[in-house]
């Protein structure tokens, strides 16, 4: 690889392209601030748009409360609805329902998340019982122990491990992170700042409590972080559940509107379906066969190797004729017809055609990444020209599946983060509430008990996070 087909030339050119485009902002845009790369932009004119939506009125609060348990498992739920109780049997029936109601949430929405990691599955039973009692504030240091353990681990057995925490830059390949943010990713993540950010000034007004301003953090002309200003003594002489409320909604409000894009997405179901039919049908008509372009022995994932069943079953240039006895055409029918062998946990069976044109079925069975070690391509038929719109509406029809899908997967990493109990994130602000009360067996003053707790957490938060980023360095 060249210097200018590296990681390095690519850094080199964002940054200058950082530079330049601060310098424009800076020179046509009214900024705040500026500091190298980036610029601070604030203003007053988006205060009407919040108090517009305050009519929401107690949803807004129901919103909170759903965000506050859900960030801090049975702890919130005692807080909030619990500690009060002067029957300590409904403390306990209160307290019991929820953790039950957390911890089969977990097990529908997010266990097979968590079972298909070789890397985490060992620890699947632990997931939804620290969920269940702390929410995703304890979920989410959890999970950076167990990954700080699978790092410690595979760096002794000098074997490749890897982060567990990375910058995200869409469009910027992170190196040593398997996964890349495409750069049209840039437009969920600017909607669901905007809307966290949003929700706090909105809850703020609900409270009475005057916002000064609203604005953006940009890095050269993207946004990496938004923000709404509060006026903070107004904010501290609220009582504590109406900060609660107010800290809670800003994460509360992008889980609530994956839900929101969910539905978005079923009403564009219609007006969208018949664009998807035409373009399958014409790729169909353009396709002869299903090639296997490549079979590996073996797949490796953070440092660990695991065999694949198509070695030594499939052969390069094979063609795809069936699949569990489905006539496919193309890699999409192909890839359709795995997805329903998978969710119905049925074996993969391949109708193929070797190279001498011999017809046999091979039977596979996914490795625990649940892949199956072989690739395709599709051989076109020859003179077949794709009409002209053919490419827009492919290039249109991706551009929209993409923004949704990493609108949803955004919304949620956000949501989890903006959950951590520590300072600077929305959870450290509530956690310095909601566990205040359960602290009193270290016998100190109020103040004290704060402090004491931010310092843990943080020296904790620290050493996990250093842990889970020492692959990007090695």
């Amino acid at each position: 690889m060249s210097f200018f087909e590296s990681f390095e030339f690519s850094l080199i050119l964002v940054i200058i392209f950082l530079l330049g485009s601060t310098f424009l902002i800076k020179k046509f845009i009214k900024t705040s601030k500026t500091f190298y790369i980036f610029s601070m932009i604030k203003t007053t004119r988006f205060n009407p748009i919040l108090e517009k939506f305050t009519f929401l009125g107690k949803f807004l609060d129901f919103m909170a409360y759903v965000g506050l348990i859900l960030g801090f498992g049975v702890f919130g739920a005692d807080y909030l609805f619990a500690r009060n109780q002067k029957s300590k049997l409904k403390r306990i029936s209160i307290i019991v329902l929820c953790f039950f109601v957390l911890y089969f949430l977990f097990q529908f929405l997010l266990s097979p998340l968590f079972a298909s990691n070789p890397s985490t599955a060992q620890f699947s039973f632990w997931f939804p019982v620290v969920f269940g009692i702390f929410g995703l504030a304890g979920f989410t240091l959890f999970s950076l122990a167990v990954n700080a353990f699978d790092i410690i681990l595979k760096i002794f057995l000098g074997k490749k491990a890897c982060p567990g925490v990375a910058p995200l830059i869409p469009g910027v390949q992170i190196p040593n992170v398997p996964i890349v943010v495409p750069f049209i990713a840039w437009i969920p993540l600017f909607l669901i700042l905007i809307i966290h950010e949003g929700f706090h000034g909105i809850q703020a007004r609900r409270e009475k409590i005057k916002v000064k301003s609203t604005g953006l953090l940009l890095a050269g002309l993207f946004p990496i972080g938004a923000f709404v200003e509060p006026d903070e003594n107004q904010l501290k002489h609220k009582s504590k559940l109406a900060q609660l409320r107010v800290f809670a909604n800003g994460a509360t409000s992008n889980m609530f509107s994956i839900f929101a894009m969910l539905a978005l997405a079923l009403l564009l179901v219609p007006i969208l379906t018949p664009m998807q039919n035409e373009l399958i049908s014409a790729r169909i008509n353009a396709v002869d066969s299903v090639i296997i372009s490549d079979v590996s022995e073996t797949t490796e994932f953070c440092g660990d190797t695991y065999s694949n069943s198509a070695f030594n079953n499939l052969e390069k240039g094979m063609q795809i004729r069936s699949v569990n006895s489905v006539p496919v055409h193309s890699i999409v029918e192909v890839q359709t017809q795995i997805a329903e062998v998978r969710q119905n946990n049925q074996e993969l069976v391949l109708g193929v055609q070797s190279v001498s044109n011999e017809l046999s079925e091979k039977k596979l069975t996914p490795n625990p990444l649940g892949r199956y070690g072989f690739s395709m391509e599709e051989k076109l038929n020859p003179g077949f020209v794709f009409s002209e719109d053919y490419f827009w509406k492919a290039a249109f029809l991706n551009a929209i599946y993409t923004i949704i899908n990493w609108f949803v997967i955004l919304s949620l990493l956000i949501a989890i983060v903006n959950f951590l109990p520590m300072d600077p994130f929305d959870g450290g602000k509530m956690a310095r509430i909601i566990y205040l009360p359960y602290l009193s067996f270290l016998n100190l003053p109020p103040k004290q008990t704060e402090k004491f707790f931010q310092r843990f957490i943080l020296w904790l938060v620290l050493v996990l996070f250093f842990l889970n980023a020492l692959p990007l360095f090695l």
